[in-house]
């Protein structure tokens, strides 16, 4: 049994909370996220313009950074514990599984500000040849 228990469970509930905030801790709701990702960027830029919604997509890029600022820090408070034991090393594999759930999600946001930037039609047509960051 760990000697921190209770930093221990200050940590994973860490972990969940930062989970939620993402909005997905699986391969099919990561992909269901993107997937509503997409189609919100794809009508909100159909009906109102880039140039009127550019601003929310780096707002979203933003707080897709800070997210990942947090979950690299709970690696780090993690690894700070000071245990080797099953517990703490797999509380340390999910929170890396969520700093790459992160890295997907900034690389995302990055690309639909690159592509819009050069035509909203360069994002729509990378989401239908499949070749979006999520979709590889």
């Amino acid at each position: 049994m760990p000697r921190d228990t209770g930093r221990i469970q200050t940590l994973h509930k860490q972990l969940a909370e930062l989970w939620i905030q993402h909005g997905a801790q699986d391969a099919s709701s990561e992909l269901a996220l993107m997937q509503n990702r997409a189609k919100e960027v794809i009508e909100n830029v159909a009906s109102r313009s880039w140039e009127d919604y550019r601003w929310r997509c780096e707002e979203y890029l933003a707080s897709s950074r800070r997210l990942w600022t947090q979950a690299e820090g709970l690696i780090t408070a993690v690894a700070d514990v000071g245990e080797n034991g099953d517990h703490v090393s797999k509380l340390l594999a999910d929170c890396n599984r969520l700093l790459s759930a992160c890295d997907r999600l900034v690389d995302s946001e990055e690309e639909i500000l690159q592509l819009n930037d050069l035509s909203a039609e360069t994002y729509v047509f990378a989401h239908e040849a499949k070749q979006l960051v999520w979709q590889r």
